[in-house]
């Protein structure tokens, strides 16, 4: 638990460019050598450079002064207890198998919005987006939401609605069957996580209320993703008409996601998503497909997109 905590700190210094790429991993450096349960285990380590790299990027400048004040503090997630003695953003509910799957409706950027949002892409782009040619893409998938439930995917009306109530996007046929999220895989991918560790990490990020971070190791896997016998190359994929309807699908389904619900025994626990966290997931789709961290002007174009001000930023601190 404490490296989870502080992998999604790192997440947010790197988001937020409160530090290089070089002082970072002095960072970590220091942090790993000062945690001895791992026993030099380097796995982590390799994990967050990776992840370092592609949204940094190698720093050309020499180490600075190094102000240890987490960014974290300014965007603290509200979350209450309810009366079943669950955290929650807003108050439990529940779905239980004997509710009419028919009274739920959903909308853009969620799963059960799948076969109109095929449509919306193929009018906009024109171009055919359907099965053969795009998958639906659970950006935290329904094992991690559904873990503990004990109810099967698509066997009760609860499981139905958690999968449906998703959020969720079209991406390239090819591109999603060679995410380590999708099936089962015990081999690490290039990101450095295996099928069951991407799974374990998103759950504990959406349980502290980070749905931000745990979108972002989603794409994360995305940017990582090449295999020449297959012909995948996520990064070198051409702009293509289907590579612009997987992206509108993404970034659709962020500006849409206003929270994320998961299973916590009988309860259902739901995680608000700000508008910070919607910046945060808009911009890691441009560093998984460039590899490139935004420029500046970007940044500030998404930050107002989503109303963050720099009123509010010097407020929060």
């Amino acid at each position: 638990m404490i490296w989870d905590g502080y992998l999604v700190q790192i997440n947010h210094w790197c988001v937020l460019r409160y530090f290089s790429y070089m002082e970072t991993v002095e960072l970590v450096k220091d942090f790993i050598q000062s945690l001895f349960v791992y026993n030099g285990d380097m796995m982590f380590f390799s994990r967050i450079l990776a992840w370092l790299k592609l949204v940094v990027g190698p720093s050309k400048q020499p180490l600075t002064s190094i102000k240890r004040k987490s960014p974290l503090n300014k965007f603290q997630k509200k979350t209450s207890v309810s009366k079943t003695g669950f955290a929650s953003s807003t108050p439990s509910k529940k779905t239980g198998a004997s509710s009419p799957s028919s009274k739920f409706r959903y909308g853009l950027g969620k799963h059960g919005f799948k076969k109109k949002e095929q449509g919306r892409l193929s009018k906009k782009h024109d171009v055919a987006v359907s099965g053969k040619t795009h998958e639906s893409e659970h950006t935290v998938g329904f094992a991690v939401l559904n873990k503990g439930s004990g109810d099967k995917r698509g066997s009760t009306s609860r499981a139905r609605h958690i999968e449906n109530d998703a959020p969720a996007y079209q991406e390239q046929k090819k591109m999603h069957r060679g995410h380590i999220g999708t099936g089962t895989r015990k081999q690490a991918d290039a990101s450095g996580f295996t099928g069951d560790s991407y799974r374990e990490t998103q759950r504990k990020l959406i349980e502290s209320g980070d749905v931000s971070s745990a979108v972002q190791i989603n794409q994360l896997g995305y940017a990582f993703l090449k295999d020449e016998k297959k012909g995948v190359n996520f990064q070198g994929e051409a702009n293509s008409a289907e590579r612009k309807a997987a992206r509108d699908s993404y970034l659709t389904m962020v500006e849409n996601m206003k929270d994320m619900t998961y299973v916590s025994g009988d309860k259902d626990v739901t995680k608000q998503v700000d508008a910070v966290q919607k910046a945060e997931m808009y911009l890691a789709r441009k560093a998984a497909e460039t590899g490139k961290w935004p420029t500046q002007e970007e940044i500030d174009a998404v930050k107002k997109k989503f109303g963050i001000t720099q009123s509010k930023d010097k407020q929060s601190s």
